[in-house]
């Protein structure tokens, strides 16, 4: 491929990464840096196993570098280690590189950063990859001269000028009674999830404004500007809204399920008791201590339609319907047979142990969840015979 065409390549890969970095919803926030530096991480994570190259710390390109300029032409070498070095800043430059498009673009976005880019040991690859270059420049040529140190002073303190404003203004550390809309509620809800925690009000109410006049109906912009802007807080009631009302349909469906799937006993109960419940722990019978006591394996992720009878005798056996009929022997030390989840407390069903302490049969009837979207649990608890 000619260079031209490389030109372009690059072009387009720079473009559509842009994109996905300035497109994508990011709460409001509009960091570029880190927006790259998360996209383009994740891919290159991805990559990185199917590059010898750049495994154990880049440690394998280094060690090339140094068979490369022993084996080849100087310039030959010169060319191979500037790939070499190119590739290990980009697998591990990335995030000094993000850090610094974020100090000159949007330094409000630093306290994302924790200011750690640049004091951690993953800067000493990209460090060795500059070594590299340094190591094969051409002959006569010198890397700095004072011009260039000169110019690099006055860039870095250009650019930490936007910087040092993060330490100005005042910082709201009080969010009691703070509401939900408001300057003060959108602060408070910026900082509650561990950011901004550095960054004065002002810098995160001008991230906010610059959002809300962005806004474009995306749900998760919506969630970190609506306290300051109207239209987002609109959307944001009503998906809740809809949220609400697709919950309340959901359990009237489920309702309908278990009354469609009631039991129908062929003698009467002495006392029964019928309550959905959406466990993910599983149901249990605990009296003194969970040794003493029984446990119900049912899914976790649909509700269960628990039916609790208690008879004085033996009911009939029933099996049509049911994908598991179990019957066990139960030592009531207490008596209390009561079927509840144990995460949640009482569960409105009736104790089923009738006759006080002593011995019962349980005795268990199970279907999992099909069309009707619920499972259903039948307990069936009487005296055992002695």
């Amino acid at each position: 491929m000619s260079p031209r065409s490389w030109l372009w390549w690059g072009v387009a890969v720079v473009l559509t990464h842009a994109h996905m970095v300035f497109a994508v919803p990011s709460g409001g926030i509009g960091c570029a840096g880190i927006g790259l530096y998360q996209v383009v991480a994740a891919e290159l994570r991805s990559i990185a196993e199917w590059v010898p190259l750049v495994w154990y710390s880049g440690i394998p390109a280094v060690g090339l570098v140094v068979v490369t300029c022993w084996l080849w032409e100087p310039w030959i070498a010169r060319q191979i280690v500037r790939w070499l070095a190119a590739l290990l800043l980009l697998f591990f430059g990335l995030e000094q590189f993000g850090f610094l498009v974020d100090l000159f673009l949007s330094p409000g976005c630093l306290d994302m950063w924790g200011w750690s880019a640049f004091t951690r040991l993953d800067l000493l690859p990209p460090l060795a990859a500059l070594c590299m270059i340094a190591a094969v420049r051409a002959p006569g040529r010198r890397l700095l001269n004072a011009r260039r140190v000169t110019g690099l002073a006055v860039v870095v303190t250009l650019a930490l000028v936007p910087a040092a404003d993060l330490g100005s203004g005042p910082i709201t550390t009080d969010c009691e009674g703070a509401g939900e809309t408001g300057e003060r509620a959108l602060v408070c809800k910026a900082r509650r999830g561990g950011q901004y925690q550095g960054v004065p009000d002002h810098v995160v109410l001008a991230h906010a404004r610059t959002a809300c006049a962005a806004y474009s109906g995306e749900l998760p912009d919506a969630v970190f500007v609506a306290p300051l802007c109207p239209r987002a807080a609109a959307d944001l009631r009503r998906a809740e809204e809809e949220q609400e009302r697709e919950f309340e349909r959901w359990e009237a469906d489920s309702l309908r399920a278990c009354d469609r799937g009631r039991h129908r006993p062929k003698i009467k109960p002495v006392v029964a008791g019928r309550q959905r419940i959406l466990s993910e722990a599983g149901l249990a019978v605990f009296e003194d201590s969970e040794e003493d006591g029984l446990a119900f394996d049912v899914a976790g992720d649909y509700p269960v339609c628990v039916t609790a009878e208690a008879y004085r005798q033996a009911p009939p056996r029933e099996s049509r319907g049911w994908e598991r009929v179990e019957e066990v022997a139960y030592l009531s030390p207490t008596g209390a047979i009561v079927v509840h989840d144990p995460l949640a407390g009482p569960s409105g069903l009736p104790n089923l142990a009738i006759a006080g302490p002593g011995r019962y049969r349980v005795r268990t009837h199970y279907r999992i969840a099909h069309d009707d979207g619920v499972g259903h649990l039948l307990v069936i608890v009487f005296p055992e015979r002695r």
